[in-house]
């Protein structure tokens, strides 16, 4: 993550939830335009660090599907990969489905397993998708559900991962790797503002790139007209509102 300001945000999304697991915060969404950036052995260490039980991948066409269950969201952390919302009909009917999931702050929500009854439970989900497009998401310009980030437009050269493969493959006389304790006692150290992790996420440069590229046709169209329309008593919002009606 390149731009320093979006690395402190996502260290102290981090760090908040190995703090407190209760601790949900908006979802984050990382856009690598090229591949080869780290993001699967990123969402390995993460794997390693709350460990298997408490971290899940669940695929984005299942999240936002139509499949009935969903015992997957109790996870304490959710990686999705591969993320796009894909046809013009999904724009909205993705979004309101991830509103339905994804808050800042813990929620009710029935879990419908496949194996056993339904049960009504608190949830403390934490998001990560990642994805190569721009537009990965359909998002209102008002969102205070999702941070969305840059990755490296540059990916490192081969030895850097050399050398990080060899660090992430030291154990200690446990068998467990060494690594893992130090990064967790330094997030656990970290001094972070809860309050600002929950806090409206702000306007990211991709983030904006994203509300503009995945624009539904008739927003782009609503859009162009109100470009052109001197003073309108009226926002946007509502004509598409009333044209989808």
């Amino acid at each position: 993550i390149p731009e320093e300001s979006e690395r402190k945000f996502f260290l102290d999304w981090l760090a908040c939830k190995a703090q407190n697991m209760g601790f949900r915060g908006p979802a984050i969404v990382m856009i690598a335009r090229k591949q080869g950036t780290g993001r699967t052995m990123l969402a390995d260490m993460v794997k390693t660090l709350f460990g298997n039980n408490n971290t899940v991948n669940v695929p984005f066409e299942q999240m936002v599907g139509d499949g009935q269950f969903n015992e997957w969201m109790e996870a304490p952390i959710v990686v999705t990969d591969e993320t796009l919302n894909t046809g013009q009909a999904n724009y909205y009917h993705t979004y309101e489905k991830l509103k339905e999931m994804i808050d800042p702050r813990p929620k009710m929500v029935t879990i419908n397993p496949k194996y056993g009854k339904k049960r009504t439970v608190m949830v403390h989900s934490s998001f990560m998708f990642f994805s190569n497009h721009a537009e990965a998401l359909s998002i209102s310009a008002n969102d205070r559900r999702f941070f969305v980030l840059d990755n490296a437009m540059t990916p490192k050269e081969p030895e850097f991962f050399g050398e990080l493969n060899a660090w992430l493959s030291v154990r200690d006389g446990n068998n467990n790797p060494e690594w893992a304790k130090h990064v967790w006692r330094w997030l656990l150290a970290r001094d972070v503002n809860v309050e600002a992790i929950l806090a409206p996420p702000v306007m990211t440069a991709s983030k904006s790139r994203m509300l503009e590229g995945s624009k539904s046709p008739l927003a782009a169209a609503v859009g162009a007209i109100f470009d052109h329309w001197p003073s309108p008593n009226i926002f946007p919002a509502q004509v598409e509102d009333s044209l989808e009606v």
